[in-house]
Order: C-alpha cells, then structure tokens, then sequence
C-alpha cells in the first residue's frame, strides 16, 4: 500500500463513499428490509446449525 500515491487513494475513497451513498439512497426500503430480515433469519437458522 505504500507505493500507492495519497491524492490516488483519496480520489478512490472519495469515488466509494459516493457510490454507496447513491447506492443506499436508490435501495433504502431494500436496505431496511435487508437489515431488518437478516437477524431473523439468523436467528431461525441458529438452532439448526448449533445441533
């Protein structure tokens, strides 16, 4: 990582956090729906995985 230039990886962090903010505003109701139904479905599946 220490040949990379700064200005480089700051342009790509930049690039990033855009994208997944475009990202999560385009799919919010996916997203509440995503964070909501994993720990459900976690938690369903614990017991079977736990034998």
């Amino acid at each position: 990582m220490g040949a990379v230039p700064p200005f480089f990886l700051d342009k790509t962090m930049k690039n990033v956090l855009e994208y997944f903010c475009f990202e999560y505003k385009q799919n919010f109701i996916l997203n509440w729906k995503f964070w909501f139904l994993m720990p459900l479905i976690f938690g369903l599946s614990r017991p079977f995985t736990q034998r």
